[in-house]
Protein backbone atom coordinates (compact mmCIF):
# COMPACT_ATOMS: atom_id res chain seq x y z
CA UNK A 1 0.00 0.00 0.00
CA UNK A 2 1.65 3.20 -1.36
CA UNK A 3 2.36 5.55 2.02
CA UNK A 4 -0.19 8.59 1.26
CA UNK A 5 -2.61 5.53 0.89
CA UNK A 6 -1.73 4.76 4.21
CA UNK A 7 -1.82 7.99 5.75
CA UNK A 8 -5.61 8.68 4.62
CA UNK A 9 -6.70 5.25 6.28
CA UNK A 10 -4.51 6.47 9.49
CA UNK A 11 -6.51 9.69 9.04
CA UNK A 12 -9.99 7.96 8.33
CA UNK A 13 -9.72 6.14 11.10
CA UNK A 14 -8.96 8.87 13.55
CA UNK A 15 -11.58 10.59 11.99
CA UNK A 16 -13.87 7.53 13.17
CA UNK A 17 -12.57 6.98 16.37
CA UNK A 18 -12.80 10.99 17.92
CA UNK A 19 -16.06 10.72 16.68
CA UNK A 20 -16.85 7.57 18.20
CA UNK A 21 -15.97 8.70 21.30
CA UNK A 22 -17.81 12.26 21.06
CA UNK A 23 -20.43 10.15 20.58
CA UNK A 24 -20.08 7.85 23.40
CA UNK A 25 -18.97 10.23 26.16
CA UNK A 26 -22.32 12.51 25.10
CA UNK A 27 -24.58 9.50 26.16
CA UNK A 28 -23.11 8.55 28.97
CA UNK A 29 -23.58 12.00 30.03
CA UNK A 30 -27.25 12.28 29.37
CA UNK A 31 -27.76 9.27 31.16
CA UNK A 32 -25.47 10.44 33.88
CA UNK A 33 -27.23 11.68 37.94
CA UNK A 34 -24.43 12.61 39.18
CA UNK A 35 -23.61 16.84 38.32
CA UNK A 36 -20.01 16.43 38.05
CA UNK A 37 -19.37 13.17 36.35
CA UNK A 38 -21.89 14.68 34.23
CA UNK A 39 -19.85 17.71 33.27
CA UNK A 40 -16.45 15.83 33.11
CA UNK A 41 -18.16 13.56 30.61
CA UNK A 42 -19.54 16.54 28.49
CA UNK A 43 -15.97 17.81 28.74
CA UNK A 44 -15.10 14.68 27.55
CA UNK A 45 -17.34 14.60 24.67
CA UNK A 46 -16.40 18.40 23.70
CA UNK A 47 -12.73 17.72 23.63
CA UNK A 48 -13.00 14.61 21.58
CA UNK A 49 -15.62 16.66 19.29
CA UNK A 50 -13.04 19.70 18.83
CA UNK A 51 -10.08 16.67 17.75
CA UNK A 52 -12.59 15.36 15.20
CA UNK A 53 -13.23 18.95 13.92
CA UNK A 54 -9.21 19.59 13.29
CA UNK A 55 -8.63 16.49 11.89
CA UNK A 56 -11.53 17.50 9.56
CA UNK A 57 -9.78 21.14 8.77
CA UNK A 58 -6.67 19.32 7.89
CA UNK A 59 -8.03 17.10 5.12
CA UNK A 60 -9.95 19.64 3.45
Amino acid sequence: MPNELRQTAAMEDLLRFEQFMAILYRRHSAECRDQQTKIALERLSASHQNQYDTLLKQLN
